[in-house]
């Protein structure tokens, strides 16, 4: 007989995140890096459970193609969440990942969708993290056109949208360009194992960034009556 704690465990409502590497959980051995994903557990309401697909570098198609999709389809259940945060690698050049915005991304992005409604689920879109991209001294939203995609995709679908590449932009413009490195994984050499030659990253999280990412993340589920 399967204990009764275990029981309630399993019978949570689950929350899938279907993801890059910016949403990520990485192991102990490559910190300081980390995903939102893995930290978002923290800011959660007691009853849920996660469920953390995302994966470094795939994009829409390339999750859906190497089987990540087919986990969710398996195990998402009615009134579970699924979160579809996709943009990063969906501009990359190799086929085996690269959709256009307003047409293979979309129709991507929609099977994720579409997916959740079969199975009784709910379906949240974020759109991507922003990079610290600066030109000239400004800030530019290296993700566009795949925002706006997402953003017309979500209005068109009656999708909860998360517009984390807008919230993010502005929060880096209110931290400070240079005071917002502080968040992304920017080490010298010699100081973490997983680092040895040191790194200056403006795209994936050290623990406060993704500490962060997932305190906002969790605070606007909260506010669209999400969980």
């Amino acid at each position: 007989m399967i204990p009764t704690e275990a029981m309630n465990y399993l019978n949570r409502r689950t929350i899938f995140i279907a993801g890059d590497s910016t949403a990520k959980t990485y192991s102990g051995e490559q910190y300081p890096q980390m995903g939102w994903g893995q930290q978002l557990p923290h800011f959660l309401p007691e009853g849920y459970r996660i469920i953390n697909l995302a994966q470094g570098g795939r994009s829409s198609k390339s999750f859906i193609n190497e089987g990540w999709f087919d986990i969710i389809k398996r195990e998402i259940k009615t009134n579970d969440i699924l979160l579809i945060q996709f943009g990063h690698n969906d501009n990359k050049p190799e086929e085996y990942r690269r959709t256009d915005p307003f047409t293979t991304y979309q129709q991507y992005l929609t099977e994720y969708i579409n997916l959740a409604r079969e199975k009784g689920a709910v379906s949240v879109l974020l759109t991507s993290v922003s990079r610290r991209s600066v030109r000239n001294g400004v800030l530019f939203n290296s993700h566009y056109p795949y925002t706006e995609a997402m953003r017309e995709l979500a209005q068109q679908l009656n999708v909860t949208l998360i517009d984390m590449t807008e919230i993010t932009m502005n929060l880096y413009n209110e931290v400070g360009l240079e005071e917002c490195r502080k968040f992304f994984v920017q080490v010298p050499g010699g100081l973490y194992p997983g680092f040895p030659e040191g790194v200056d990253d403006n795209t994936h999280f050290n623990e406060m960034g993704a500490t962060v990412m997932a305190a906002i993340i969790a605070q606007q589920l909260k506010e669209k009556g999400i969980v």
